[in-house]
């Protein structure tokens, strides 16, 4: 009788062991299934914030874009009615001229600075370059358009008319190209153009200094481009014709009428033409012209 009810005692003993484990295995599997699903449910979240966080940070970056590629286009018009202004020859208004917002614009995005020195003079050149490059950083783009006039003929004229005149506009020229020239190379990029004349390759009564002086920038541009190409920069000129700025205004009338007749286009350019060849010289687009001089004279024959 005592066997018996040990083993209906075992029997239930195992059964209760049985079903307990039964019982918590179950537990287990409900509790791992919970688990899963939270932990999927987190995935599901996080991947929702990501795709959110994305889709967020893509408008953002859109509307920057946006916003720049704006803010860009009012500072290329900025920058060349400043170019503008400086082929024309008004060097001491060049930044007045500009309207207050867009040269505001200009300095805030550009950082651009406005000096004022003498080119002929070197210490003065080597000096205004070393106070941008600490301002701003080295500077990637020269355009000589420095240049005045002492006219008269030849047989009349005193040394100091011709002096002055080499001394500015070709002197000058050179100051900036080997100074500005060497941090180019420094950096290993850099664009320079010289603004010559058409008269360089054509003469003119009464501007042998003058003419002398542009001839002079063509032969500098060619040797310049053939030193510093190596660095990656490149040098080429802008010969302009007539152009219609204060000081071709000056000229008497009948000179200027008699000098449109031998233009094909008939007339005098304008400014922002030359401008125009510049900011392209400058620009990636003429990555492989270097040494050339472009002769913006409206067909003068």
């Amino acid at each position: 009788m005592e066997n018996k009810l040990d083993i209906l005692t075992q029997k239930l003993y195992n059964e209760g062991v049985d079903k307990a484990r039964q019982e918590a295995e179950n537990i287990i599997n409900q509790a791992k299934q919970e688990a899963e699903k939270i932990i999927a449910d987190a995935k599901a979240k996080a991947a929702q914030m990501n795709a959110d966080a994305e889709t967020e940070v893509s408008n953002l970056k859109k509307k920057a874009e946006s916003e720049m590629t704006l803010s860009a286009r009012q500072a290329i018009t900025a920058l060349k009615q400043a170019i503008t202004n400086l082929v024309a020859g008004d060097v001491a208004g060049d930044v007045a001229k500009i309207g207050f917002e867009e040269k505001a614009f200009i300095q805030e995005l550009l950082m651009t600075i406005v000096k004022k020195w003498d080119v002929a003079d070197y210490d003065a050149c080597s000096t205004a370059l070393k106070e941008i490059k600490e301002e701003i950083g080295v500077p990637f783009v020269l355009v000589n358009n420095a240049g005045i006039t002492r006219d008269g003929l030849m047989v009349r004229m005193k040394e100091d008319q011709f002096d002055d005149v080499i001394r500015t506009n070709l002197k000058g020229a050179f100051n900036m190209l080997s100074l500005c020239g060497a941090m180019m190379m420094r950096a290993k990029q850099g664009r320079i153009i010289n603004i010559t004349s058409v008269s360089a390759f054509t003469g003119n009564y009464g501007q042998i200094n003058y003419t002398a002086a542009k001839a002079g920038m063509v032969g500098m541009t060619k040797t310049a481009a053939k030193e510093l190409g190596a660095r990656g920069i490149t040098v080429n000129a802008v010969a302009p014709g007539w152009i219609a700025t204060e000081m071709s205004d000056k000229v008497p009338e009948d000179i200027r009428e008699n000098a449109k007749k031998q233009i094909a286009l008939g007339r005098f350019g304008k400014p922002e033409e030359i401008a125009g060849v510049v900011a392209f010289l400058a620009s990636d687009a003429a990555s492989y012209i270097s040494g050339q001089t472009i002769i913006a004279d409206g067909g003068l024959y």
